[in-house]
């Protein structure tokens, strides 16, 4: 689970590929804290810290790395395993919610690939906007997931993972926008309903939209 300290995990390419492609500019709208959530275990899974079965983690251990949500969650998995099989997938995506969100921010803007400016929302209530530093970094990225997607058979596990999560997520269309994307987000679709931890992100996010529309 340890890699070299010039790596990007999956959480973090998920913010850089998602930043605003004018301006860099981070927004997590709506339900994107649930789809980090899903890079999390992502980059558990290809790590090596989880195993993963249907709809369920069917492996764990300890973590050697030094992501602090991905260690949380091993330790909250332990001490499930005491009590009963791990959580399901879905229930793992529901539990790590928003506590992604801050140490993976944290972590882009303390290696310089994010910087951070104090704000105020109508003037009165203050807020932290994030922008990417390096402005093509999105763009490599997401030059990434496109020739993974369309040469699958020489795709790296972490790239699919990715993909499958902006598929689940709902955001292909804003990392590929129009016809000229029109290919990859065909493509991208079926890696969202083949890979476990996209199916549970797809799960969770429509279990979110339908509760608040029928409150």
């Amino acid at each position: 689970m340890t890699q070299p300290p010039y790596a990007r995990t999956i959480p973090e390419e998920l913010v850089l590929v998602c930043a605003e492609p004018a301006g860099g500019v981070v927004r997590m709208r709506g339900g994107f804290h649930r789809v980090l959530a899903g890079a999390v275990l992502a980059e558990m899974l290809v790590g090596g810290a989880i195993a993963v079965e249907g709809r369920h983690i069917t492996q764990y251990q300890p973590f050697a790395g030094q992501d602090p949500v991905a260690a949380g969650v091993l330790a909250r998995l332990g001490e499930a395993g005491k009590r009963r099989r791990p959580p399901s997938l879905d229930l793992a995506v529901r539990r790590i919610g928003r506590d992604a969100v801050g140490p993976v921010l944290a972590s882009l803007t303390a290696r310089g690939l994010l910087s951070s400016e104090r704000r105020r929302f109508l003037g009165v209530v203050p807020y932290r906007r994030h922008r990417v530093v390096p402005p093509t970094a999105g763009q490599e990225i997401a030059a990434r997931i496109r020739a993974a997607v369309l040469s699958p058979a020489t795709a790296a596990e972490r790239d699919r993972q990715l993909a499958g999560l902006l598929a689940a997520g709902g955001l292909a269309r804003q990392v590929f926008p129009g016809p000229a994307g029109a290919d990859v987000r065909r493509a991208l679709r079926p890696l969202g309903r083949e890979l476990p931890i996209a199916r549970a992100v797809q799960r969770v996010t429509s279990s979110d939209a339908a509760a608040a529309n029928s409150g």
